[in-house]
């Protein structure tokens, strides 16, 4: 008797590394040195103002000088690409600006509220918006948001308006990091969530050190659910934009799926996250609680540096291991200009050795940002740099760590489901997927269909 037939392994996924951008904040005065210039892509880093030529070169998707715009980069690298290519269509994404206390982050994200040039967060929201206000009346679109700070290493709901608020702790299930007791909120509007966001960052822990009047003294992390319900009499994509993937999969696994759908539902988690800045306490003059804060925040992106510097050592130990054998130079030239992070750099210590395991879950933000690095989002990470000397130092740290995580890859899966009758059909050769929808008793059916950016498992 023959033996049935095994499916064929499932393709190999494509590839894609974490989006990594580069902003320089304008100089604290106008008679400060300016050591940072911004080049296309490139960020030259020079020994002082006269030095005809960079002593450092880092290399990013794109740099921005001090005179740019937010509204540049929202446009350039997250209208689109995260929202209108991820967001709405069932991935979940991430945008995340890291670098010292007083470089622009709170700025670029937006969370102040109070600059005349709209942040990523405002300008994110009233997209989202104004984008599902076109949608047509067989499509529903839903938004929710939740937003927590964490503070000495203890996570604080932002939203919560109960005296105290109830505790909030972190656990793992379905391959997913949940924080038990967080506030989700239904928002309609945006002027509904920046109510809320202006009241919630007025609960965020801030205060004047000796290098930031108003230095934020937690991480934040403001959460934005989408879910999109699409009703039709027709024939509908279960994959609205990878058709061919889909099919591929459901190929591969051999899986059945049914022809007689009445609703089809993608949803999607786009994590807005505003890091605390790096700070030397010795130019801080942070004493007491205002010293315990600095310490906490400097363990965390120390932690989350490791994190960085194992999936970035991960990835091009991968990229070698493919490219033995291969006679091609274009990995290798890329490889190059991933692990260039210096030019004429030769007096420069060699980066430290990343960790032997990935250390996710050894402080609260690394473990609430696996799935940005790592996982399962798309992922932006702003680095914002000062061009002052007095900062070159934690500027040239900054932008070290930054470009290592141009080299981690991330496994984006797409959350889809759909609601169908009885009728079952088996997909076996790569074709367009369609749910067709007569009146049948229903039931429901989930897939989680795999595209993969990159994929490194820790």
């Amino acid at each position: 008797m023959m033996s049935p037939l095994k499916p064929p392994p499932p393709p190999t996924p494509p590839t894609s590394n974490v989006e990594v951008i580069c902003r320089i904040r304008p100089p604290p005065t106008a008679t400060d040195i300016s050591l940072l210039q911004a080049d296309e892509n490139l960020i030259n880093s020079y020994a002082s103002p006269s030095s005809p030529h960079p002593s450092k070169t880092f290399r990013f998707t794109s740099a921005y000088s001090p005179t740019s715009q937010t509204s540049a980069l929202f446009t350039n690298h997250v209208k689109t690409k995260l929202i209108d290519e991820m967001v709405f269509k069932g991935y979940n994404a991430t945008v995340m600006a890291y670098g010292q206390t007083g470089s622009g982050k709170t700025h670029t994200m937006g969370t102040n509220f109070g600059n005349g040039d709209n942040g990523i967060i405002p300008s994110s929201i009233n997209h989202i918006f104004s984008t599902t206000d076109t949608f047509p009346p067989s499509s529903k679109a839903t938004v929710k948001m939740s937003y927590l700070e964490i503070h000495n290493e203890e996570l604080r709901d932002l939203l919560s308006t109960t005296a105290p608020p109830p505790p909030l702790t972190i656990s793992d299930g379905g391959g997913q990091t949940i924080v038990q007791n967080l506030i989700i909120l239904p928002v309609t509007s945006p002027l509904a969530v920046f109510e809320l966001m202006k009241t919630a960052s007025s609960r965020r822990v801030t205060a004047a050190t000796g290098m930031n009047e108003t230095s934020s003294r937690s991480h934040a992390i403001c959460t934005v659910y989408v879910s999109l319900v699409h009703h039709d009499e027709s024939d509908v994509d279960v994959d609205m934009d990878m058709d061919m993937d889909v099919a591929a999969t459901a190929t591969a696994t051999a899986t059945t799926t049914t022809a007689t759908a009445t609703a089809t539902t993608i949803s999607s988690k786009f994590t807005l996250v505003d890091l605390a800045g790096s700070e030397r306490l010795k130019r801080t003059g942070a004493e007491g609680v205002r010293k315990k804060e600095g310490i906490n925040i400097n363990k965390g992106l120390f932690v989350l540096g490791q994190v960085v510097s194992a999936l970035s050592s991960m990835n091009l130990n991968a990229n070698d291991s493919a490219n033995n054998g291969n006679n091609s130079n274009n990995d290798t030239d890329d490889k190059t200009n991933n692990n260039n992070i210096s030019n004429n750099n030769n007096s420069d210590p060699p980066p430290p050795p990343p960790p032997k395991h990935n250390p996710y879950r050894d402080t609260k933000i690394t473990r609430l940002l696996s799935a940005s690095l790592g996982g399962n989002s798309h992922t932006l990470l702003i680095a914002c740099v000062s061009p002052s000397s007095q900062d070159l130092d934690e500027s040239t740290n900054t932008l070290r760590y930054a470009e290592r995580a141009r080299n981690i890859k991330n496994a984006i899966k797409k959350n889809v489901s759909y609601e169908d009758g009885g009728q079952e059909v088996r997909a076996e050769k790569p074709v367009n997927l369609k749910l067709c929808l007569p009146h049948t008793k229903t039931h429901t059916h989930t897939h989680t269909h795999t595209h993969t950016h990159p994929s490194s498992k820790h």
